[in-house]
């Protein structure tokens, strides 16, 4: 697919506008879709924002630049099922609270050994949902 293809998908799949933050890094591949990621320096960290197309390849691709930039934690948006993204990503929740305004605050390890931690991002009253930060500690590994 074209670049614009994987762009207008991500659009109809998510009711969101693509849009490049400031700062921000765009890699697209016809294959695999594109992800869009910054590198917050100050916190040792790889946040990665918007993607579209392959999941699990633009996530191990952020591994790769956590190690290649020796960042100690890799960040994700989660705007979709958050406890399926888990499962799918392979972490092993150990502690979950729901707060009153049925948001999550979830901890666990990681398909690595690290930990993870999720909160809530923001609330997208279009989609009547949670957004959620993943905060995926990735630092001093041996996994590359």
């Amino acid at each position: 697919m074209t670049k614009a293809e994987w762009i207008k998908k991500y659009e109809e799949k998510t009711g969101d506008m693509h849009e490049l933050l400031p700062g921000y890094t765009e890699q697209y591949l016809p294959d695999r879709g594109y992800c869009q990621y910054g590198v917050d320096t100050k916190n040792k960290s790889l946040v990665i924002y918007e993607t579209c197309g392959d999941g699990k390849f633009w996530y191990d691709v952020g591994l790769l630049i956590c190690s290649e930039k020796r960042l100690n934690r890799l960040i994700t948006i989660v705007t979709r099922d958050i406890r399926a993204h888990l499962r799918f990503f392979g972490g092993k929740v150990e502690k979950e609270n729901v707060a009153a305004d049925g948001s999550y605050r979830i901890s666990g390890i990681n398909h690595i050994g690290r930990p993870f931690f999720v909160f809530p991002a923001w609330f997208d009253n279009k989609k009547n949902k949670y957004a959620y930060y993943l905060i995926t500690e990735v630092g001093e590994c041996d996994v590359f």
